[in-house]
Formats: structure tokens, C-alpha cells, sequence
């Protein structure tokens, strides 16, 4: 940040549940503390962290602690909890931790000025950004690759050529396309480039979704908050199925 010369902010660490109707203070970090503790101390053989939490959370009043652990793995981590090792969950939990990675931060202006400061830095003779543009073909061959394109509305800008094409899919496109569309785009990679392709089935993705500050009503927000507006809540929890976390 420094380097860039960019302000971020920490996100305030304050935790906050939906219950019946009303937003109330959660207890939920400390009592995260505990169980990353407990995994931690929990040893050998490893299992998965669904197992973990059936088995430490079983009874019938740690059911709502259960359920927003389950919850913040799943949604945090983007794993499913029957497949996150404890071990690992654990480790990476106690590193975070002890450097205080849990600490969020924000660049103030927007994250577009980071790109922009990183282009910046590039040589103009070497490097060339061009946004709005749709590859149409990809043909590959040993030792170089050949990426035919055209803008969104317009003719072909012909072609670019490079030693190799870095391909990324955003996993929620790669999720609304549905198997049969993957497959799909799996064969037409592999067969006009010869490249390998890595299959994205069983990752869950995270949803984001930003909101204006106009929905959130300061006369409806906690009393402790409304001094400070919307930014004092920091984490929302709840227990919905597609945003558990805001």
C-alpha cells in the first residue's frame, strides 16, 4: 500500500445475528476461538470438519453454534465441510491468528486502483490491456499460442500471438453454465488448443453481492450502532440458506 500510495481501512470486527427479527451483538467470534482450539488439540487420525462438529456439538443446545460454524467454514473457506480436512482447517487457523490475518481491510478508493497502479508500472512496448474484448478462438501449438479476437459489437481485431494463454472462468459463470456447459467448453479447449483443462466440480463459491447504504435504515439499526451508521455492524449472521453471511 504504501508503494501504490492507497488508503485501505480495517473493517470493523464487530459480529452481528439475526434473531427473531432483531439484530443483537453475537457471541459467535469467541466461541470460534474455542472450537479452532479444539481442533487444534483434536490430533490424529484427521477427519472432516462436519464430522468434527457433529461429534464436539452433537447436543440439542449447541445447535445454533453448530450451525454458524458450519455456516462460516463453508462460506468463508468456499469448502465443503464434509470434504475441509480439520487439520488443516486448524492449522490455518492458528497462523491467521498468530499474525492477525483475521484483520479485513478495504482500499478506500475502490480495488480498480490497484490494477491501475499495477499497470502503470508495466512497459508499454511489452504490455497491452484491452477490456471489452471476446476471444473467439484459442489454437494452440507446441511452443506458442494463437488467440483470435473482436470487440463486443464491431469487426475481428485480428489476432494476438504469445508463448502461452492464461484462460480463468469466474466459478459462479462456471456454475450458472451447468456440467453440460463446462463439458462443452472442456472439449472445445482441449481440442483446439491441446491444453489441459481442470474441472471445477464439488468447489463451492462464495456470494458476493453489494448493497447501497440507503437499505440499511439507521431508525432499524442496534442503538449501539446508530451513531456510527451501517459501517459499525461489520459481520451480519444469519441463518439463511444463501446469504448466511453479510
Amino acid at each position: 500500500m504504501e508503494a501504490s500510495a492507497l488508503t485501505a481501512v480495517e473493517v470493523t470486527d464487530s459480529h452481528w445475528q439475526s434473531i427473531d427479527g432483531a439484530l443483537k451483538e453475537s457471541d459467535f467470534w469467541s466461541r470460534w476461538e474455542t472450537i479452532v482450539k479444539q481442533m487444534i488439540e483434536a490430533g490424529t487420525p484427521d477427519q472432516s470438519f462436519q464430522e468434527f462438529i457433529e461429534e464436539k456439538y452433537g447436543a440439542e443446545n449447541q445447535q445454533k453454534i453448530k450451525r454458524l460454524a458450519l455456516d462460516y467454514v463453508e462460506g468463508f473457506n468456499t469448502a465443503s465441510a464434509s470434504h475441509i480436512s480439520v487439520a488443516t482447517l486448524g492449522a490455518m487457523e492458528g497462523v491467521a491468528s498468530a499474525v492477525s490475518a483475521a484483520a479485513v481491510f478495504r482500499i478506500l478508493n475502490g480495488y480498480d486502483r490497484l490494477a491501475d497502479w499495477l499497470l502503470a508500472g508495466c512497459d508499454p512496448q511489452r504490455v497491452m490491456l484491452r477490456l471489452g474484448v471476446i476471444a473467439n478462438e484459442i489454437k494452440w501449438s507446441r511452443g506458442g499460442v494463437e488467440v483470435s479476437v473482436r470487440p463486443r459489437a464491431g469487426q475481428s481485431l485480428g489476432h494476438f500471438r504469445a508463448w502461452r494463454a492464461v484462460i480463468t472462468l469466474p466459478l459462479g459463470a462456471a456454475s450458472a453454465a451447468g456440467r453440460a456447459g463446462r463439458r462443452a467448453l472442456q472439449a472445445r479447449i482441449e481440442g483446439n488448443t491441446g491444453g489441459r483443462w481442470q474441472a471445477s466440480d464439488g468447489i463451492c463459491d462464495e456470494n458476493r453481492t453489494s448493497l447501497p447504504r440507503a437499505v440499511l435504515v439507521k431508525g432499524a439499526l442496534p442503538g449501539s450502532t446508530r451513531r456510527q451508521g451501517p459501517a459499525a455492524l461489520g459481520f451480519l449472521h444469519s441463518f439463511d440458506e444463501y446469504f448466511p453471511t453479510w
